[in-house]
C-alpha cells in the first residue's frame, strides 16, 4: 500500500501543478463554487456587464469582470451558510420551550453557548454593547466607623 502511494505521488504533484496554472495565483476553487458558476455564471455575468460599469464610473474606476468566475467563492459560501442556518432554524421552529426543552433544543443551546464562549475568549468581551454586562455591581462595605458605603467591583480589583 505504501509503495502504491509513493508511485502516485508524482502524478498527484503533476495534477496539482496543472490545477494551480488554471486558477489565479494557485488559489483552490471548490467544486461547488465551480458548479454554481457553471450553472448561474453566464446569466450573472450578463447582468454585471449592464450594471457594474455604471457603479464603477461613479467612483472613477473601470470594471474588470471575470467571465470564468463571475460569482466569487466567498459569495457562494455565504449563501451556503445562509441556507444551512435557515434549514436549522426551520427545523427548530415551533419546538422551542422554556418550561420543557427538548434534547434537540438543549444541544443547540450548548452549541450556541460554546460558540459564544469561544468568541469571547478569542476576541474579548464586547464594550458598551450590552448594558446588563457593563453595569458595575455595587457591593455594600462596612467601614471602621460603622458606616455602610457602596463600592464597586473595580475598587476590589487589586485585592482579589
Amino acid at each position: 500500500m505504501i509503495w502504491s502511494l509513493i508511485n502516485l505521488a508524482p502524478q498527484a504533484a503533476e495534477h496539482a501543478a496543472e490545477q494551480s496554472e488554471t486558477t489565479a495565483a494557485g488559489e483552490h476553487i471548490p467544486i461547488l463554487v465551480e458548479w454554481v458558476n457553471n450553472l448561474l455564471g453566464p446569466t450573472v455575468y450578463r447582468i454585471q456587464q449592464v450594471i457594474m460599469p455604471t457603479f464603477y464610473s461613479w467612483f472613477g474606476a473601470e470594471w474588470q469582470g471575470d467571465p470564468e468566475m463571475p460569482i466569487p467563492k466567498h459569495m457562494v459560501m455565504f449563501f451556503i451558510a445562509v441556507f444551512i442556518s435557515t434549514v436549522i432554524l426551520y427545523w427548530l421552529r415551533g419546538k422551542l420551550s422554556v418550561e420543557k426543552p427538548t434534547n434537540r433544543q438543549q444541544s443547540f443551546e450548548i452549541l450556541i453557548e460554546g460558540l459564544r464562549s469561544l468568541i469571547k475568549e478569542n476576541i474579548g468581551p464586547a464594550r458598551g454593547t450590552c448594558k446588563r454586562e457593563m453595569q458595575i455591581k455595587q457591593q455594600p462595605l462596612v467601614t471602621d466607623d460603622g458606616f455602610c458605603e457602596k463600592r464597586s467591583d473595580r475598587d476590589f480589583a487589586f485585592f482579589s
